[in-house]
């Protein structure tokens, strides 16, 4: 069974892939820092599996974060000054 998520643009993009080419995982540097050093592998697999589920639309560039209800929120990347010129 496939897992997908629409981006607003309309683009359907796969979730059940592993790994996922634009799938990322967000955790905090406290979280992250907790783990220790040496980095303990076991804590810091745990780690990747609590943290939050990013993924980027290759199609508009839009980053779509999965909140606490499994929901997406999506990020619409701006234009910065530079870009602009």
């Amino acid at each position: 069974m496939s897992a997908w998520v629409e981006c607003i643009c309309g683009n359907r993009i796969g979730t059940g892939a592993f790994p996922n080419p634009g799938g990322h995982r967000v955790i905090s540097e406290e979280s992250y820092d907790a783990v220790g050093d040496p980095v303990d592998r076991t804590k810091l697999g745990v780690l990747f599996l609590q943290g939050r589920e990013l993924i980027e639309c290759p199609r508009c560039g839009r980053i779509l974060l999965r909140g606490e209800g499994g929901t997406y929120r999506s990020y619409t990347p701006e234009r910065l000054d530079a870009e602009a010129e």
